[in-house]
């Protein structure tokens, strides 16, 4: 059980896409539909949880099932020395781009998740997605295998991982990156978009020059040339603040777009029930694997001038993000730590080095001292001799002739 206030999240596993927070199961009349989140770079579910924005989607009746990316929270691979933002700020070719597809190809599982989880066999729950930044760009990389969610909005993300006009790329060099954005970028795959039964919506920041908002516009102008309607793909811009822009100053301007975005797709099925009253009680955990609550693991912020997931959120309680940030710090201490041990195994490294070197180097024999030239007399009275001795040869060889 993960409590924040008086709201409560079960704690379950889903089997590929790890541990998951998810809305207490309600009768379903009450429930409006499933929303699955995915946050930012160095965000997770806890965060999530946290934010004003899953009330908000409660309070209008939406169950909500909260993950992590892989290599983050509870995901996070122990055995990799990077976390996912420290690989995004070396190559994100290399280290940020698997991510998305790895996180994304775990799609489907949260699917079938919520759909064993607010279903029954006399109604099926619409499933959304609302993803942030990195989260919208796994969503829409994985709808182009992934085609029961009813509509997802993708907010300040981007279909081309390029990202042309970013000013804050690190994309590195990598061959399997490379194959990676060819086969499985959205951009590269403007035919798997075209008749599309999930609805799109971008929700763009009007100044970013982290993600520019022109890779989203682009996108959205090539699928319309192919017959694509504004009711199925669209986009909303909104003001922005912050890091290169990439921040929204009304974050809950963007949660009501959504929520707004979500409501149209309900003509395409059955009409939604009317919102719950109240917030969803607290949660129970139901069939799934539970799991005992933990402390997530959160990523240190390596690049001051990076956007933390904090600022990203935009909707913490002053007690929660006293708390996460102390949870970063506390990670940020860890990393350094590791770093330092590191970088001391190899300054001893380099010092064995340097006194192998010298030891040899104390063994070897001593060069011989260098010949002394002889001096000008000497050389004379030898080339005088020399001259002589070529003479008497010379009267022999005469003589005897």
């Amino acid at each position: 059980m993960f409590t924040i206030g008086e709201r409560s999240y079960a704690r379950a596993v889903v089997d590929g896409a790890g541990p998951v927070l998810h809305s207490a199961p309600m009768e379903l009349p009450a429930r409006t539909g499933v929303v699955l989140f995915l946050a930012g770079l160095g965000s997770t579910k806890e965060k999530l949880a946290a934010s004003k924005r899953t009330q908000i989607f409660e309070e209008h009746g939406y169950a909500c099932v909260l993950a992590d990316h892989y290599n983050e929270g509870e995901r996070r691979d122990c055995s990799s020395e990077l976390s996912n933002r420290a690989g995004w700020a070396l190559s994100q070719k290399q280290h940020f781009w698997p991510v998305i597809h790895r996180t994304a190809a775990t799609v489907p599982r949260l699917v079938d998740f919520a759909l064993l989880t607010f279903g029954t066999a006399g109604r099926v729950l619409p499933i959304y997605a609302y993803g942030s930044s990195m989260g919208g760009d796994i969503f829409l990389a994985s709808i182009v295998s992934e085609r029961r969610l009813r509509a997802i909005v993708c907010e300040r993300s981007t279909p081309d991982w390029l990202r042309p006009g970013s000013t804050a790329n690190v994309l590195g060099e990598s061959a399997a990156g490379d194959e990676l954005y060819q086969l499985h970028a959205p951009c590269n795959r403007l035919s798997s978009y075209v008749e599309h039964p999930t609805r799109i919506l971008f929700i763009l920041a009007e100044s970013d020059t982290h993600v520019p908002r022109a890779c989203a516009e682009g996108f959205i102008g090539r699928l319309r040339e192919r017959g694509v309607p504004a009711d199925r793909l669209a986009s909303v811009v909104l003001r922005s603040a912050g890091w290169e822009g990439h921040i929204l100053r009304d974050a809950e301007e963007a949660t009501n777009q959504a929520l707004q975005w979500f409501a149209g797709a309900h003509e395409d099925g059955e009409p939604p029930p009317p919102p719950a009253a109240v917030a969803a009680p607290a949660a129970a955990v139901i069939s799934a694997k539970p799991t005992a609550p933990t402390t997530p693991g959160v990523e240190p912020m390596l690049l001051s001038a990076q956007p933390t997931a904090l600022v990203d959120d935009n909707f913490m309680s002053s007690e929660i993000e006293l708390h996460l940030i102390r949870e970063e710090l506390a990670e940020a201490h860890r990393d350094l730590e590791r770093t330092r041990r590191r970088m001391y195994h190899e300054a001893e490294a380099r010092r064995a080095v340097e006194q192998a070197k010298h030891a040899f180097a104390a063994l070897a024999p001593p060069p011989p001292p260098p010949l002394e030239a002889a001096p000008p007399a000497f050389e004379a009275e030898h080339s005088r001799k020399k001259k002589v001795d070529a003479a008497n040869i010379l009267s022999t060889l005469f003589a005897c002739g």
